[in-house]
């Protein structure tokens, strides 16, 4: 067994050059472990591609991926697992390129394998901040609630309503109105008026209330009351 000194870069990332040591007898799953390690990827092992750094049988440098790799079209992919390294490109005698190493030191040594790690798709509960929902709480006066809430088809509009116990209610879920009160305009009245006539309104044979168990999405302009409805 020959320990190898490998030169990797990461498929279009630019500058992302590092290093890995792995003996040439050890197989190309052991080395797709020893990579993930190395960039402490969380991800399945296995699911990582390898490719040799080469194009038209001569390796890349470290000067030529800086850029970023991003075309691994022709070069020999490491597919085979269980293929010891030595036998699919990676033995001493075709890693260990003569190169000088005042050329190395500027950048013109050699890039042995290209990594091509699996798109990560973002989970959502990592990019977005905990939110803590509030608890449900039961209604103490159900029955007033229901009548300030079924008084709204009747009111005036271009008035203003005084609506506290919505405005007690809605306080505990980020709040509504600044002072427990709201300027009733023709929208409110008529989305209202859908709202009791068509979904609260219960069915009998003669007249199906046919938007029972509907959902609807409220839209307007900022400050007009979206929230307390």
């Amino acid at each position: 067994m020959v320990e190898l000194a490998l030169v990797c870069a990461d498929v279009g990332e630019s500058g992302n050059v590092f290093g890995v040591e792995i003996d040439d007898a050890l197989a190309v799953w052991q080395l797709k472990e020893a990579i993930a390690e190395k960039l402490k990827y969380s991800g399945r092992a296995d699911k990582v591609q390898l490719f040799l750094a080469k194009k038209d049988g001569v390796w890349l440098t470290e000067n030529e991926v800086m850029t970023g790799v991003s075309d691994t079209s022709g070069m020999t992919e490491l597919r085979v697992a269980g293929a010891e390294l030595a036998f699919v490109g990676l033995s001493e005698e075709e890693v260990q390129v003569p190169v000088d190493k005042r050329e190395v030191a500027a950048g013109n040594g050699p890039v042995h394998v290209l990594v091509k790690l699996p798109e990560q798709v973002a989970d959502a509960a990592s990019i977005r901040p905990e939110v803590p929902l509030p608890r449900t709480t039961a209604l103490n006066e159900p029955e007033r609630y229901a009548e300030e809430c079924i008084s709204m088809d009747d009111w005036g509009v271009d008035a203003v309503h005084e609506i506290p116990l919505i405005w007690r209610f809605m306080s505990s879920l980020g709040g509504c109105t600044n002072s427990g009160e709201i300027f009733w305009r023709m929208e409110d009245k008529q989305v209202v008026s859908l709202l009791v006539n068509g979904w609260f309104r219960e069915s009998s044979p003669n007249n199906i209330n046919v938007r029972a168990n509907k959902k609807s999405i409220l839209m307007g302009s900022p400050g007009i009351g979206k929230s307390t409805l």
